[in-house]
C-alpha cells in the first residue's frame, strides 16, 4: 500500500470524526458528505476556485512538518460560527446573505476550524506511521483571483494534497470545506512535468511571438485576421468607436487558458446575479429572484434579433479603474415598471395598470434608476473583491428600446461588437417576470478567443437545421475546435443516432437503466456529468435521464444546462427526495422523478409516459 493509499484511509476516519465532534460541538446534525482527494499546485489549487474564502492556516509539526491550511466559503463559515453562537435564524440567513464576517463570528468559526485540526491530530497519531499535528493558526479572507501564486499568502507555493468534503448543516447543504496538506512533507511523489505544465510551455511558445507581431502589425484584436474580409471590416468599424479604451486595455497579459478564465467569469457573473437578487429584494421588501443563468459570447445583431423580447429599458453604465469601457444592462419595460412601482408604493391596481399599458412615468423611472444603482453595485462589489483587476460599474443614463427597430449594423444604442452576455429569468414575490441581461464588451473580460471558437462552430462542415445550430452552446463550439485539434477527425459530428440521452454521475444505476432501454429496443446513449453535454443535446433526442447519485447544486446544475439548451421532457432519477427537493427540480426544468434504485416496472412507466407525452 503507497502513502497515498494510506492516507486516504486515515482521512475517511478524519472525516467521521470530524462529524461527530463539530455536531456534537454545535448541538445540530452536521455531515461531511462525499470525501475527494488530489494532488494539485497553488497555481491549479486557486484556478478552481471563485468566491471570498476563509483560509485558516495550519503548522504540521512532529515527524512530519510542512504548512498547509483550512479553505471554506465566507458564506459557510458565517453558517457555522452564526449557529455555534446560536444566532437566530432570521439573523443568521442575513449575515450569510451580506457575508458579514463579524469578530464574533470570526472568532466562533476559528473554534470550529480548531476541533478540525484537532481531529486530524488525533487520527493522524493513532493510525498514521509518522506522527504529526496540525495547528491551527491565524485566518484570513481572500478572493482566489488575487492571490499571488508566488507569495507566501496565504500559503507557500508547493505542492498539496486537497482533501475535500461538502457538508450539511441541520438539514441544510453547504458547499466544500478542504484541508490542504503538503504533499511532500507526508511523502507523496510530486510530478515532475504535468500535462498543464506542458500546455503552458506551448501556449507561451505559441502567444508571446503572436503579441509581438500585433503590436507592430495588426489592429487591437488579432484573431480577425484569420476571418473572411466582411468580418475584418466590420469589426475594424466597430474598434475605432470603443473610445480610448483599446489602447489602455490591449497592454493585458494574454490569457492561457481560455476555457479556465471563462469558468471563472461565469463564477463571478454568478455571484453578481445571485447578489443583486438580494439586495434588490431588500431595498424592495420582497422576494426578488433570478435563476437559469446563461453567459456566452454574442453580437449585436444576435442580441436584438434573439434575445431581446419587446421593448427593453437600456441602463448603460460606464466600466472603470484597471479597464475602461461601457456595459449595458436590459431589462423589459414592464418588469422595469413593476420594480420601480413597488419601490415608490404604487397601489397594486394602479402598478398593474401601468405594466400592462406599459406607461414608464417619470416617478417609476426615477425609481427604477436607483434600482439599477443598485445592481451596478453588486457588479462592482463582486468584481472588485474577486477579480484580478478593478472594475467598477457605474451607472449612467437609461432610456427605453424597441428592439425590431434598432439598427444592428451601426453603432446606434450600443456599439456593434461582441459583447459577453449574463442573463437570468426574473422572478419577483413569486411571480414569473422576463429576463434580466447584462452585456459586457468580450475584451474588458478577455475572452475575445470565444469569437473564434463561435465562428467555428456556426460554419460546420456539413449543413445543420437553423434550429440545431441556435441550440448549440459555446461548450459544443469548444468542442468542435477540440475536435480539429486532433481529438476525434475535423469537422466531427455526433456520430450516434439515439432517442434518449442518460447524463449520470451514478454510473451503477444508469447502466441498470441503459440495459433495461435496450431490452425495451430504444436507443439510448450515455454521458458523464463532465462531459460535454450540449453537444450530445441533438434534433432526434425524445428524452433526457439525469441519473444522480445526490440531490445536489451539481444535479441542478446539469438540469440547468439541459433545460437551457432543449425543450424535450427531462426526467431526474436520484434517491431520497424530498417536497422541498421536488419543488426545486420542477423549477429548473424536470417533467417527472424517477426515485432509485429503480424497478424495472418503474423505468419502463416512465420512459413510456414521457416519450408519449412528446409525441402527443
Amino acid at each position: 500500500m503507497n502513502v497515498q493509499q494510506k492516507i486516504d484511509k486515515v482521512l475517511e476516519i478524519v472525516r467521521e470524526r470530524i462529524q461527530d465532534e463539530v455536531g456534537a460541538l454545535m448541538g445540530v446534525d452536521f455531515k461531511l458528505i462525499d470525501l475527494f482527494s488530489q494532488l494539485c499546485s497553488k497555481e491549479s489549487y486557486f484556478a478552481e476556485q471563485s468566491g471570498k474564502k476563509i483560509v485558516a492556516k495550519m503548522d504540521i509539526t512532529g515527524d512530519i512538518e510542512g504548512n498547509g491550511a483550512l479553505v471554506i466559503g465566507i458564506k459557510d463559515a458565517i453558517r457555522l460560527g452564526g449557529t455555534l453562537i446560536m444566532l437566530p435564524q432570521s439573523e443568521l440567513d442575513e449575515v450569510v446573505n451580506s457575508e458579514n464576517y463579524s469578530e464574533e463570528t470570526e472568532d466562533s468559526y476559528g473554534e470550529i476550524a480548531n476541533i478540525i485540526a484537532g481531529s486530524y491530530t488525533k487520527v493522524f497519531e493513532e493510525m498514521f506511521p509518522k506522527s504529526c499535528r496540525f495547528i491551527r493558526k491565524e485566518q484570513e479572507i481572500i478572493a482566489p483571483l488575487k492571490v499571488d501564486i508566488a507569495s507566501e499568502d496565504p500559503f507557500p507555493d508547493q505542492w498539496y494534497y486537497a482533501v475535500k468534503t461538502a457538508m450539511s448543516l441541520d438539514g441544510v447543504q453547504m458547499e466544500d470545506i478542504e484541508m490542504l496538506m503538503p504533499a511532500e512533507a507526508f511523502g507523496m511523489e510530486i510530478p515532475e512535468a504535468t500535462e498543464e505544465k506542458i500546455e503552458a510551455e506551448v501556449q507561451d511558445a505559441e502567444i508571446v511571438p503572436s503579441q509581438e507581431s500585433a503590436v507592430e502589425e495588426e489592429p487591437p484584436e488579432v484573431h480577425e485576421s484569420e476571418q473572411n474580409q466582411n468580418v475584418q471590416e466590420n469589426s475594424q468599424a466597430t474598434e475605432n468607436n470603443i473610445d480610448a479604451e483599446s489602447s489602455e486595455n490591449e497592454t493585458r497579459p494574454a490569457i492561457k487558458d481560455i476555457e479556465k478564465h471563462r469558468k471563472l467569469v461565469d463564477s463571478l457573473l454568478s455571484n453578481s446575479n445571485d447578489i443583486l437578487a438580494q439586495e434588490v429584494g431588500a431595498l424592495l421588501g420582497v422576494d426578488v429572484r433570478l435563476s437559469n443563468y446563461n453567459f456566452r459570447p454574442i453580437s449585436k445583431e444576435e442580441f436584438f434579433l434573439d434575445e431581446a423580447s419587446g421593448k427593453q429599458v437600456l441602463t448603460h453604465m460606464d466600466i472603470v479603474d484597471d479597464v475602461e469601457g461601457k456595459s449595458y444592462l436590459f431589462v423589459g419595460v414592464k418588469d422595469a415598471i413593476r420594480l420601480g412601482s413597488i419601490l415608490i408604493m404604487l397601489p397594486p391596481s394602479e402598478m398593474e395598470a401601468a405594466v400592462n399599458e406599459e406607461d414608464f412615468s417619470p416617478d417609476a423611472e426615477d425609481a427604477y434608476g436607483e434600482i439599477a444603482n443598485i445592481i451596478s453595485g453588486a457588479y462592482t462589489n463582486i468584481f472588485q473583491d474577486q477579480y484580478k483587476e478593478s472594475i467598477r460599474f457605474i451607472k449612467k443614463d437609461l432610456e427605453t428600446v424597441a428592439p425590431m427597430k434598432v439598427d444592428t449594423e451601426s453603432d446606434d444604442v450600443i456599439p456593434n461588437q461582441h459583447y459577453y452576455m449574463s442573463s437570468g429569468s426574473l422572478a419577483i414575490d413569486g411571480q414569473e417576470c422576463g429576463i434580466l441581461n447584462m452585456l459586457i464588451p468580450i475584451s474588458i473580460l478577455q475572452l475575445d478567443q470565444l469569437i473564434s471558437e463561435k465562428q467555428g462552430i456556426e460554419e460546420p462542415a456539413e449543413p445543420e437545421s437553423p434550429d440545431n445550430i441556435s441550440s448549440i452552446s459555446t461548450e459544443s463550439k469548444t468542442h468542435k475546435v477540440e475536435t480539429e485539434k486532433g481529438t476525434q477527425s475535423a469537422g466531427a459530428q455526433v456520430p450516434e443516432t439515439y432517442e434518449i440521452l442518460l447524463i449520470e454521475n451514478d454510473s451503477q444505476e444508469a447502466s441498470k437503466i441503459q440495459d433495461e432501454l435496450d431490452k425495451m429496443g430504444v436507443m439510448a446513449k450515455t454521458i458523464g456529468f463532465n462531459d460535454n453535454i450540449s453537444y450530445y443535446l441533438n434534433s432526434q433526442l425524445r428524452l433526457v435521464v439525469i441519473v444522480m447519485k445526490d440531490i445536489d447544486e451539481q444535479a441542478y446544475g446539469v438540469t440547468i444546462k439541459v433545460n437551457t439548451h432543449t425543450s424535450i421532457p427531462i426526467v431526474a432519477a436520484g434517491a431520497q427526495w424530498t417536497r422541498t427537493k421536488v419543488i426545486k427540480a420542477v423549477k429548473y426544468g424536470v417533467n417527472d422523478i424517477l426515485l432509485t434504485p429503480a424497478t424495472v416496472e418503474d423505468i419502463q412507466e416512465k420512459i413510456q409516459s414521457n416519450m408519449m407525452q412528446l409525441a402527443a
